[in-house]
């Protein structure tokens, strides 16, 4: 989507996502654990618009653009090294994890989390309590600072 300069299309489809995910929480009275998962669900898929209509607003249409690698974007691949060019992105990442590309099996399970020059591994670590964290454009200026002194193996700590 980036590459071809269709975010405005994106930028609606995740919208209407989002309202989709908005209903249904609204919707799940009983399900107190599902409607908190729905609710941390909607703050990410709300970002993703808003990061989104952001991206779309400035013009962006090259992976090269500083404003496209500091966006926190999730690779998966086949191999054992998720870092290499030929990993999944974007709207495929989801459906090559569960269901495989063209029919073949699932991904094996290798992902890594890329924001500005930094690639890390992504072991399905601890994230937090997600409820708490509020997206903003500080939290995300903290995302490139710390995954950035990872990738230089500087460590990091958040709090």
């Amino acid at each position: 989507a980036l590459d071809s300069n269709r975010l405005a299309g994106v930028e609606k489809t995740i919208s209407s996502r989002l309202k989709a995910l908005a209903a249904a929480a609204a919707a799940d009275a009983d399900g107190h654990r599902r409607r908190r998962g729905r609710e941390q669900l909607i703050v990410e898929v709300a970002q993703q618009r808003d990061a989104t209509a952001c991206l779309a607003r400035d013009g962006v249409t090259t992976r090269d653009d500083h404003r496209w690698t500091r966006q926190l974007r999730m690779y998966a691949g086949a191999s054992s090294s998720p870092l290499e060019d030929s990993a999944v992105e974007g709207a495929g990442f989801l459906t090559a994890l569960c269901k495989g590309e063209a029919g073949d099996a699932p991904l094996a399970v290798s992902c890594c989390a890329r924001i500005a020059d930094a690639s890390l591994a992504y072991g399905f670590e601890y994230q937090g309590v997600g409820r708490r964290l509020v997206r903003t454009a500080l939290t995300d200026r903290c995302f490139v600072a710390l995954a950035s002194a990872l990738s230089s193996r500087l460590g990091g700590n958040p709090v």
